[in-house]
């Protein structure tokens, strides 16, 4: 009946796939409209051509970095510059060149040569000079070794002035970042000693026995020539069984081999070259017969094998100095953890900030932050002239010599001990650990969680890594033996015993007072957000965790081009915000 009805009506279904039997104009196809795209002419002529000015915008980070380096003094580097010969691209456009490639995050002199040919805004900064990678690289690596802390010290001037940072409060802050250098090229300092001590015990040994021949050779003949004794030169049984006895007296008077030789007494290269010098020319005046050439041998071997060795060894030693180790590839540089575990040559970087500007940079050799606190800030002061009101730090730094430090120059303390976060869950985990120990000042005793006393042992000055002298106090137990918490408390045979600075308790108090204050409770916020974020900016964003150049100095001139750069971008950063508001 559906199907009638709708016959009737003249209806029909118009389904996919179904061809109906409609109308033809029904079934006309409708049309798709064309792409439109715009005009496309490679060969298309100019009356004109555009100038670099134009293709630059007026607030482009470029024209920043060429107005703020303008301003810069650079007066020490163009002196550097000898008068006649050829001439030299210019200091301020090359400085110009690397810092932008620095923000932009290209490092690579090749690849920064390349973009002066390629890229517009270097093209514009460049004034479309073309320096090549070795007159980039040169630049770096060369001159500006001895002027980046100057040039820096300029551009913190012109930050101070322009009310960007004020030198109040100074961030201060460590992280390791990866030299240039192989990874399994390790020099240990304890393999030095130990292969050095068995090259003098070697060369020792065998000076002695080229001693022993001589001394042989004088009883048997005398002041006559050996050809001069012929038969008679030789020596029967009797005879040769009293050398032996002799051989071994003196043989027997000789230090062990196993004895540890004193390093101030061990003998340098020059005084065995001399006195191989001396062999030879005794030698010279000798024939050949079979002891001489024995002895020539036996000076042969010092002179060609171990000699060199031991001249090796005292090179590797001067490079060491307190280091315990260094990289052949860089030999500047030390091995260091990383994150993960990972042993690899590194550089530990301290850097100072305030509202996230970089206000210094150093590099060192040593892993440990404490041990490069007071250099770090000697250096701040040779830059700025003087010191920050606030120094604010993490557990890294706080020990008694930085404490003194701060406290002669009259800095504020903000600088964590190691155990300032610790403490309590310290109490939790070792119940005696030193932290849980009481100090009586009035008795002069300290009281262990069991209620035992420890009484005054000793005083006694100890010596720092870095040459600083802490006068400790040191206290004993006289009654652990029946104690039930003795093998919780005691970790050898003996009393327990605790080590306590006077001088550090109190500088400890005092940073404590500061840290916990209103003031150091908004300082303490604000570390984490200052200092930490320039690192993880330059590590992560920029891509920048590893050096490219090798040697303290080359490091240095990296790590300020990219102290300048990271400031340049900064304010660009704050003027494109402040024009936006």
């Amino acid at each position: 009946m559906a199907n009638s009805s709708s016959q009737k009506s003249g209806f029909q279904l118009n389904l996919p796939g179904i061809k109906g039997s409609g109308s033809k104009k029904g079934n006309k196809k409708r049309s798709v409209p064309k792409p439109v795209f715009k005009p496309y002419h490679q060969d298309q002529m100019m009356l004109l051509p555009p100038s670099l000015e134009e293709l630059i915008p007026p607030n482009h980070l470029v024209r920043v970095i060429n107005e703020t380096v303008e301003r810069l003094d650079i007066e020490p580097l163009l002196k550097t510059y000898k008068g006649g010969g050829t001439s030299s691209y210019h200091p301020l456009m090359l400085l110009k060149v690397l810092l932008y490639a620095y923000v932009e995050g290209i490092y690579s002199s090749r690849k920064i040569a390349k973009a002066l040919r390629e890229n517009v805004h270097f093209m514009w900064l460049s004034g479309m000079q073309r320096p090549d990678f070795r007159t980039l690289n040169n630049f770096r690596s060369g001159r500006l070794k001895e002027h980046i802390d100057t040039i820096f010290a300029s551009l913190l001037l012109f930050l101070v002035e322009s009310g960007y940072v004020d030198l109040e409060s100074y961030f201060v802050d460590g992280s390791k970042f990866m030299a240039n250098a192989h990874r399994y090229s390790y020099v240990w300092k304890k393999n030095v000693t130990r292969y050095r001590k068995s090259v003098l015990e070697r060369i020792e040994q065998l000076l002695a026995e080229i001693e022993r021949v001589n001394e042989e050779e004088n009883r048997r003949y005398g002041n006559k020539d050996l050809e001069e004794l012929g038969d008679r030169g030789s020596v029967d049984e009797g005879e040769r069984d009293s050398l032996v006895r002799e051989l071994n007296e003196e043989l027997g008077q000789l230090k062990p081999p196993d004895e540890p030789v004193k390093e101030e007494q061990e003998p340098k290269s020059e005084e065995i070259s001399s006195k191989i010098e001396e062999l030879e020319k005794q030698l010279e005046e000798q024939e050949g017969d079979g002891t001489s050439q024995k002895k020539r041998r036996l000076l042969k071997q010092v002179k060609e094998q171990l000699l060199p060795r031991l001249r090796r060894y005292e090179a590797q030693a001067e490079q060491l100095g307190k280091r315990g180790n260094y990289s052949k590839t860089d030999p500047d540089a030390t091995f260091m953890r990383f994150k993960g575990d990972v042993l690899a040559a590194g550089y530990n970087i301290l850097m100072g900030c305030q509202n996230q500007f970089i206000l210094n940079f150093s590099v060192h050799q040593n892993a440990a932050d404490s041990a490069c606190f007071i250099a770090h800030m000697e250096k701040f002061r040779a830059l700025s002239g003087k010191l920050p009101e606030n120094a604010v730090g993490d557990g890294g730094f706080g020990n008694e010599e930085n404490y003194r430090y701060l406290q002669r120059h009259g800095i504020g303390n903000y600088l964590k001990d190691n155990l300032f976060h610790r403490e309590k869950k310290r109490k939790q985990k070792a119940p005696y650990s030193r932290s849980n120990f009481t100090y009586d000042e009035q008795r002069d005793v300290f009281i262990c969680p069991e209620g035992q006393e420890l009484f005054f042992e000793e005083e006694r000055l100890k010596e720092t890594g870095t040459g600083y002298l802490r006068r400790i106090r040191q206290y004993r137990s006289r009654s652990c033996g029946g104690c039930p918490a003795r093998r919780q408390c005691c970790k050898g045979e003996g009393e327990r015993g605790v080590e306590f600075s006077p001088l550090l308790e109190t500088l400890k108090k005092q940073a404590r007072c500061n840290l916990e204050s209103a003031k150091g409770q908004r300082l303490r916020r604000r570390r984490g957000v200052e200092i930490e974020t320039i690192f993880g900016h330059l590590k992560f964003n920029k891509k920048y965790s590893r050096f490219l150049l090798r040697g303290l100095e080359k490091v240095n001139v990296e790590l300020g081009l990219l102290s300048i750069a990271h400031n340049l971008e900064k304010m660009f950063n704050l003027q494109t915000q402040y024009a936006v508001t």
